[in-house]
């Protein structure tokens, strides 16, 4: 009870314009998501095709050198643009960096970014030297290296961001928790607290 008695009061010493911050961080960190997901999907189509072999063919890689450079364009594009979306989740999240929690998060969040754009930019860095015996075996390498940079994004932001933005700040887990455990008692009337939270969210709206 203690937990969530600090949780009512935190949302209730929230004003307006914060909640509309971290509203806007909740959607910078979803944008960071949809783009990892995008990115992520795109390595596939060269990664599947390439599982199969054993050794690269070189004459092969000549032959369709301008479709892997066109490809090699197309997850640059699309790694700067996790890149940009990450920066604007990282500054819509700086009004509650005081936050000790949010702070660590934030850390964790930066450094696992500045891994999966270093392990990026070797990717990229294949492409200059297709002929190269270690192409291949390196192209697996780190297409797996970035598919697990990216589900570890992925799952801070999910497991641990949005749902402490939620929970912590917008107080939307709570306020919903202890609906439910009343409807369970069998009372039609809320409790007051919540009442209250409902009360002043209309209001602001």
């Amino acid at each position: 009870m203690e937990k969530r008695a600090y949780f009512v009061q935190m949302s209730f010493d929230i004003s307006p314009g914060e909640v509309a911050k971290a509203e806007r961080a909740q959607v910078a960190f979803e944008n960071v998501m949809g783009n990892l997901r995008v990115g992520r999907n795109h390595l596939a189509l060269i990664y599947e095709p390439f599982d199969q072999l054993q050794e690269s063919d070189s004459a092969q890689l000549h032959k369709y050198r301008r479709v892997f450079r066109r490809y090699r364009g197309q997850v640059q594009e699309n790694y700067e643009a996790v890149m940009a979306s990450a920066k604007r989740a990282v500054l819509a999240m700086a009004p509650f960096s005081s936050d000790i929690d949010i702070a660590d998060m934030m850390n964790a969040f930066g450094s696992l970014v500045e891994d999966l754009e270093n392990h990026v930019n070797r990717f990229l860095g294949l492409f200059r030297d297709l002929h190269s015996e270690q192409f291949l075996p390196k192209l697996k390498e780190d297409v797996n290296i970035i598919r697990k940079d990216t589900e570890q994004l992925i799952e801070i932001i999910q497991e641990r961001l949005l749902d402490y933005i939620d929970s912590n700040i917008l107080a939307k887990t709570w306020v919903k928790d202890v609906a439910d455990d009343h409807a369970e008692g069998g009372s039609n009337q809320l409790p007051l607290i919540v009442e209250l939270f409902k009360e002043r969210q209309n209001t602001e709206t």
